[in-house]
């Protein structure tokens, strides 16, 4: 008497037959015997196409219903290879299709723009293939779209603009081209925008700046062009703003100031010049804070001192120079050996307790890679026509480069290069020409052109100024100090 009872159980449960056939065709597009757990689908006693018997579809694996109607579908990281089958559209009712994680080939099927009650879409981690459809932008319930980590092509559809519920966008690890659409502006409710590791061109539309509950926004890995538009700073909800690896110009904005909740900046791998703005220094909660590879000039501000959160601050391979400012001790959450990074710049300090604190964090000895001016530059006159100058060469000797020397007979200049020596080992320079009876000074200042580490050419500050500009009687010493 049970068992008449559970089959009545289940007939009064059976899905709709266009909704089995639909479940059915997935099963068979997809190797269904092949998946990884297929439990019920094919429990006995069998229909005669070869599966459960009718209304036992609720119980099969990955298969939820609502009533009498399947309503998710989630079968992801489940061994699922072969194409999605354009059936899936008789599933009305679906509100989730989750197939993340598989070995799916072949196209995204229009179809599924029919789904008008989805609400979740995930695709993501296969090796779909093809545009992604237009008609995706008939599902105006979706809250999250997922298609990253598969093989996409095309542009992103500026229809996509029209899913004003869509919290969740994800189409990052494709090759995805052409612009960024304007579109995505208009997702006021959107979360996450994650368009990372494409073939993306064009510049960051400042329509981005709209997305006020923005949390996280990835355009890394893409060739994007122009500069980071100041209306980022806007998006005061965002955690993660992660645009390295582009080709991106200009200065760092300084509205990103305002962006107190960020915890990872990576701007890495770009062109960005300038100076670092001092306001970085308001955010207090960033972990990561990548610079690093670009052409950023100028001095460390103070200010990074206040980023006491700070876990990784990278920022080598620049043109920054002068002395590093003592705050800088204040973040002892540095990683140990590899949470710091100034290597190839410009920079110094003769603190000794800093350049302890900073060796402590650095993966190698900081100053052995820095661009500096040379030590102990003095003068000795040989003829009322020659000066040998000397100094005490710099640690940084490898790479190409060498050291400048300038004179006048002004101490407010103008000042003229003399000459460049051949490289970072020498240590005197004979300067030639000179006016009889006339007193010189003289600065000095290293530089080192582009090597595999530092596409930049960094130049250091100028040494102190040596000798004296005044006039001189013949044969006196024509460069002592006043």
């Amino acid at each position: 008497m049970s068992v008449a009872f559970l089959a009545v159980s289940r007939a009064q449960a059976a899905i709709p037959a266009e909704e089995r056939e639909a479940l059915i065709a997935l099963y068979n597009s997809t190797n269904g015997d092949g998946w990884s757990d297929n439990s019920g689908w094919k429990d006995e006693p069998l229909d005669g196409d070869g599966f459960a018997m009718p209304g036992t579809e609720c119980g099969w694996h990955g298969v939820e219903c609502t009533g009498d109607s399947v309503t998710k579908l989630q079968l992801s990281s489940n061994q699922l290879t072969g194409s999605i089958p354009v059936e899936l559209d008789n599933l009305s009712n679906l509100q989730t299709l989750n197939l993340y994680s598989n070995q799916l080939s072949g196209s995204i099927p229009v179809e599924l723009g029919n789904l008008v009650n989805l609400q979740l879409l995930f695709l993501n981690k296969n090796q779909l293939t093809g545009n992604i459809p237009t008609e995706l932008s008939s599902l105006a319930k979706l809250d999250s779209l997922g298609l990253d980590s598969n093989q996409l092509s095309g542009s992103i559809p500026t229809e996509l603009g029209n899913l004003a519920n869509l919290r969740y966008l994800s189409l990052g690890s494709n090759q995805l081209t052409g612009t960024i659409p304007t579109e995505l502006g208009n997702l006021a409710n959107l979360q996450s925008l994650l368009l990372g590791s494409n073939q993306l061109t064009g510049s960051i539309p400042v329509e981005l700046g709209n997305l006020a509950n923005l949390q996280s926004l990835s355009l890394s890995s893409n060739q994007l062009t122009g500069s980071i538009p100041p209306e980022l700073g806007k998006l005061t909800n965002l955690y993660g703003l992660y645009l390295w690896n582009n080709q991106l110009s200009g200065t760092i904005p300084t509205e990103l100031g305002n962006l107190t909740n960020l915890i990872y900046l990576p701007l890495q791998f770009n062109q960005l010049s300038g100076s670092i703005p001092t306001e970085l220094g308001n955010l207090t909660n960033l972990q990561i804070l990548f610079l690093h590879a670009n052409q950023l000039s100028g001095s460390i501000p103070t200010e990074l001192g206040n980023l006491v959160n700070l876990t990784d601050l990278y920022l080598r391979s620049n043109q920054l120079t002068g002395s590093i400012p003592d705050t800088l001790e204040k973040l002892t959450k540095l990683v140990e050996g590899r949470g710091l990074s100034l290597d190839w710049n410009g920079l110094y300090t003769t603190d000794s307790d800093l350049r302890d604190f900073l060796n402590n964090k650095s993966s190698r000895d900081f100053e052995a890679t820095q661009t500096v001016a040379p030590a102990n530059l003095t003068p000795n006159q040989l003829s009322p026509t020659s000066v040998e100058l000397t100094w005490t060469p710099i640690a940084y000797t490898g790479n190409e480069g060498g050291y400048r020397v300038y004179y006048s007979n002004s101490k407010g200049g103008p000042f003229s290069l003399f000459d460049e020596t051949e490289g970072k080992t020498d240590a005197s320079l004979t300067v030639t020409g000179l006016t009889p009876d006339t007193k010189y000074c003289f600065y000095m200042e290293t530089v080192t052109y582009p090597h595999a580490d530092n596409q930049n050419t960094v130049v250091s500050e100028k040494s102190p100024i040596v000798g004296s500009c005044s006039m001189a009687m013949p044969w006196m010493p024509l460069l002592l100090d006043d």
